[in-house]
Order: structure tokens, then sequence, then C-alpha cells
């Protein structure tokens, strides 16, 4: 949106992650089923955690006031700073290895225009 000098609409991105985080933050607490199905690829409690949280309150509230329903808090950074952290800070986030380049998203360094 940038080059179209719709530079107004970086703001809104931003809202969307840290709500996302912190909406994620709160199924991880409120229900324990979320991670241990997370680490197995099944995300059926997250599906069912969201459906009765969120998707069921339609516009009934603000985005803002759903954020403060569901995590206990106004709309913060800290549960998306924890996030940035956990992925890409943490010791041992980019070990060395042929798909590193890859799960950082970056090009793969072999290809020709």
């Amino acid at each position: 949106h940038w080059f179209g000098g719709q530079v107004g609409r970086f703001p809104s991105y931003m809202f969307g992650r840290l709500a996302a985080a912190q909406i994620f933050e709160s199924a991880l607490y409120q229900d324990p089923l979320v991670r241990d199905e997370f680490a197995c690829g099944r995300y059926t409690a997250l599906q069912r955690w969201l459906s009765e949280q969120v998707y069921s309150q339609g516009a009934r509230a603000s985005a803002f006031d759903l954020v403060e329903r569901i995590s206990g808090r106004p709309l913060d950074a800290s549960a998306y700073k924890s996030h940035i952290r956990a992925r890409y800070l943490a010791a041992g986030a980019f070990p060395p290895g042929p798909d590193r380049d890859k799960r950082l998203g970056l090009p793969d360094p072999s290809w020709k225009p």
C-alpha cells in the first residue's frame, strides 16, 4: 500500500498483530488443550475457543473492548513482544543448517534471475 500513498494502513496491521498475540496468549492460558494440540499440529481446541470467545461476539463490542474482555487487560504490546522474543531472539532460534534461510523467510541464495 505504501507505493500508492496509503501509509495509514500500517497502524491497522500492527493493531491486528497486537490483538492476535494477546488473544492467542489468552487462549493458551484459558484452555490448556490449545497448547497440547498445537504441539501435535491440531487446532480443534483453538477453533472451539475462538468460536466461544471471539466469533460468537460478532459486532457487539469494539475490537479494543473485545480484547480487554477476553484477556482481562487493555490492548498492549506485551504478548506480541513475548512472541517476538520467543520466536526470533530465543537461544537456538536460528541454529545453522541447510533450511535456516528458508525458516527465516530469506530468498534462496542460489537462485539467479
